[in-house]
């Protein structure tokens, strides 16, 4: 007759070689934690606040953004809730990204026919924009803010020290900062 395992004692298996509890709990342990831990290129959001200078519903609160070896990122908060619907609740943002002082990209976020989208468009010397490099589906997390993940590799001079500002469309003078620009993604 067999014994069962109870009768044996949990330290034996039934051909008689102990099992090895501290190698399964340490194996465990490092799928657990590897989990956890996440990738390597952690992200280092930027987090700049704007006041509540204007009345329109699109009045920015917040720019963040970070730049990964893949992914330019900026997300725009808003003071108020703004209805996917209102198609003055568009951003843009203009910005040095190759560091010789020329605002050499602009970044229009804007309600389409299936949400929110991410225009990224070079600009021409005066300003205005230019040539299209891409789009990208806009991400709503919540109904007070709009965000773009933009492949990094549509901006090739690309470095931390970008400078840039952020204005909406449904107040001209709703910009971000308010004078002079932001530094660094």
């Amino acid at each position: 007759m067999r014994l069962s395992t109870v009768e044996r004692g949990a330290a034996t298996r039934e051909n008689g070689r102990p099992v090895r509890r501290a190698a399964v709990a340490a194996f465990v342990a490092a799928i657990m934690i590897g989990s956890v831990a996440g990738p390597a290129g952690a992200w280092s959001l930027r987090i700049r606040t704007d006041g509540n200078d204007s009345d329109t519903r699109a009045d920015i609160r917040r720019v963040v953004t970070d730049l990964t070896p893949r992914i330019v990122f900026f997300r725009i908060d808003t003071w108020q809730r703004f209805h996917p619907a209102a198609q003055n609740a568009a951003f843009i943002v203009r910005f040095d990204s190759g560091g010789d002082r020329e605002l050499d990209r602009v970044l229009e976020i804007y309600r389409g026919p299936h949400g929110y989208t991410c225009l990224l468009e070079k600009s021409d010397p005066g300003g205005e924009p230019g040539a299209v490099l891409g789009d990208r589906h806009a991400r709503r997390d919540n109904l007070r803010s709009v965000e773009c993940r933009l492949p990094r590799s549509w901006f090739p001079r690309i470095q931390r020290a970008v400078r840039f500002y952020v204005k909406t469309l449904e107040s001209p003078s709703d910009r971000a900062p308010n004078k002079g620009l932001y530094r660094w993604l």
